[in-house]
């Protein structure tokens, strides 16, 4: 549709105007950069967590060798300390909004959550161990019990926040000092996202061979929703208002590949029934140098020795591959979907029944996986459309409030962050500005204090510094002088 050429920018330009994110999460030294800029540094830090992911991955494997149990907490404190290594990683990248941070923060702390958590048990745990007596049904309802007990108790005595507090906060040598110390500890949506998800993920992974995880997710879901709570209101640090950023994300992503992944597992799950590489000749007997009067002693894999007894009646078996999911090399390729048509001639191990709930759930598979590579694409598509037509609908009404009324009110104003200071650095003029339009009061010190721009005067003299409009933002505030006006 052609604009009138009044509606454009100096009768020439289109504008591309958005709602933007709130003032307090706007990374005012990291605007207006270029793309190369923005994907450089991102490509680093998103190498370095899958180098990452391989190492822990590694460690837990030997871990659950030695001993099970020592596996499953150490995947919960490995689950506590990456946020830390990503928060870190992402210091390095360049984002215009701290929206685009914890987006960041959400795919490298889900992507290692997901794989330490449900994919890399999958992988390191013996095809048929999965059934034993401490294999991965035993490493799974560890791994639940200590993301409910271990994660939620450390979270709950906050032991960095209590050392602050408690040590740190009264040995400190300036007030500012002090109340940094006195702050709360910082936390991240894009943690607390990826820990729901994370529960989640597992319970679907394994939600074939073990039903019981819904249970078990949806209790601990609840004991971390009131740990949460309690966190909030007790020891956490202020959060930025970062939106529905992360939740859109969570919601087109995760929900979508999480159903994808459910699918495609629990049918490669139900085609390994019993889990035990054995098939029965169906068309021969026990071959008859194998008959014997007396016992023969075999030793089993757990070093049990035993006595069995062999006799014309004894079920004869061979060893058949039933893993389908990691059977590539037998078959040239790895088989998709799992089907009951993947089982070698002549070495059948599915049952009748199995073999349809096989069919049925490898189909299923198929259907979940191309709606959701469908909705992939929607979602792209649906994006870049945006980016050269408007989509914007009003959803609201003039309530007849002016904008000086709003009580929550704050305006974008160039902050700095410091590690050194309990506010924020001011990187502009700040003398005409209402002290109501900033959304943080100090209260022992004007909002001039922080005013970068008189350090500037101070450093290098007001002659060298008059031209602070070309080193600083500018900001004005034109206030509603007539009361029956809007400002």
């Amino acid at each position: 549709k052609k604009v009138k050429q009044q509606h454009l920018f100096r009768k020439k330009y289109m504008l591309n105007v958005e709602e933007p994110d709130e003032p307090n999460t706007i990374r005012w030294a990291d605007l207006n950069l270029k793309l190369k800029d923005i994907l450089k540094p991102l490509a680093s830090t998103t190498i370095c967590s899958f180098i990452v992911i391989l190492l822990i991955i590694f460690l837990i494997k030997s871990i659950n060798n030695s001993t099970p149990a020592f596996a499953a907490i150490a995947i919960a404190l490995f689950n506590i300390c990456f946020p830390e290594v990503a928060k870190m990683l992402t210091k390095f990248e360049r984002h215009a909004s701290e929206s685009n941070i914890q987006t960041s923060l959400y795919f490298k702390i889900a992507l290692f959550r997901w794989s330490t958590t449900a994919i890399a048990m999958t992988i390191i745990t013996p095809f048929k161990s999965i059934l034993n007596e401490k294999g991965l049904i035993d490493s799974i309802f560890l791994i639940f019990f200590a993301e409910i007990i271990t994660t939620n108790v450390i979270q709950y005595f906050d032991f960095a926040g209590q050392f602050k507090r408690h040590v740190l906060a009264p040995r400190a040598v300036t007030q500012d000092a002090m109340n940094l110390c006195m702050q709360g500890t910082e936390i991240s949506l894009a943690e607390r996202y990826t820990n729901m998800t994370k529960i989640l993920f597992l319970a679907m992974w394994y939600s074939s061979i073990y039903p019981c995880g819904f249970f078990m997710c949806a209790f601990a879901l609840f004991v971390n929703y009131y740990m949460d709570r309690f966190s909030l209101m007790r020891s956490w640090k202020r959060l930025p208002h970062l939106g529905t950023g992360i939740s859109a994300f969570s919601r087109r992503y995760f929900f979508t590949t999480a159903l994808v992944v459910m699918s495609i597992i629990s049918a490669y799950m139900w085609s390994g029934f019993p889990f035990d590489d054995l098939c029965e000749y169906n068309d021969s007997e026990l071959n008859p140098d194998y008959y014997k009067t007396d016992p023969v002693t075999a030793k089993c894999l757990n070093d049990t020795v035993i006595q069995i007894q062999l006799s014309n009646e004894t079920n004869s078996y061979r060893f058949c591959n039933q893993d389908l999911l990691t059977s590539g090399k037998e078959f040239g390729f790895s088989p998709f979907p799992a089907l009951s048509v993947w089982q070698p001639k002549g070495f059948e191990w599915m049952s009748d029944d199995q073999e349809q709930l096989v069919d049925i759930y490898g189909w299923t598979s198929v259907g979940y996986l191309c709606v959701g590579i469908g909705l992939f694409v929607y979602f792209f598509l649906a994006d870049f459309w945006k980016m050269f037509h408007s989509d914007y609908k009003n959803q609201t009404e003039d309530q007849g409030i002016r904008f000086s009324q709003v009580q929550s009110i704050s305006a974008y104003i160039p902050q700095i962050s410091s590690t050194v200071f309990s506010f924020p650095l001011l990187a502009c003029g700040v003398e005409e500005i209402d002290p109501d339009l900033f959304d943080w009061t100090d209260p022992d010190r004007p909002h001039l204090y922080y005013d970068l721009t008189k350090d500037a005067d101070e450093l290098i003299g007001e002659v060298l510094s008059i031209h602070h409009d070309k080193n600083f933002s500018f900001i004005s505030h034109v206030p509603c002088r007539n009361s029956n006006k809007s400002s």
